[in-house]
């Protein structure tokens, strides 16, 4: 079977070059967005500044229990329509993140199992149409 590392990563603390020099709020198609720009350094030795625009936020897992298995942090990632799962991992003695991004579940209590046909569409269809643009119809 061959390994799936989709919808997986890893995060580790920054390189010793790398360092936060700005962060703030803009809008990238009319939709609101958050920006970090971190300046960092290639591998021969010429500087550049990278941006990151938010995805989406994480926090400490309160249903966490020693020794269980369950996530550190978790949260949602909205640009991405994702949910967050982070671990606190170390190796010898570097700490890091390893992260698993997975579909949001739905409510199934908010789900409603009643889908309108016929006449009843047609009129739900008027309705929208009305509310849309102020206008009405006479089918």
């Amino acid at each position: 079977m061959e390994y799936d590392n989709n919808n997986r990563g890893a995060t580790f603390p920054p390189r010793p070059k790398q360092k936060m020099l700005f962060q703030g709020n803009g809008e990238i198609d009319n939709k609101p967005h958050k920006f970090v720009v971190v300046a960092d350094e290639s591998r021969d030795g010429k500087p550049f500044m990278e941006v990151y625009v938010k995805a989406g936020a994480v926090f400490t897992n309160s249903y966490k229990e020693p020794n269980d298995k369950k996530p550190h942090y978790t949260g949602k990632l909205e640009m991405f329509e994702k949910r967050i799962a982070c671990w606190k991992q170390s190796k010898g003695d570097m700490e890091y993140l390893s992260v698993r991004f997975t579909e949001p579940q739905e409510n199934v209590s908010e789900l409603d199992d009643e889908v309108p046909f016929g006449k009843e569409l047609d009129e739900m269809s008027v309705e929208l149409k009305k509310k849309e643009k102020g206008e009405t119809y006479d089918w």
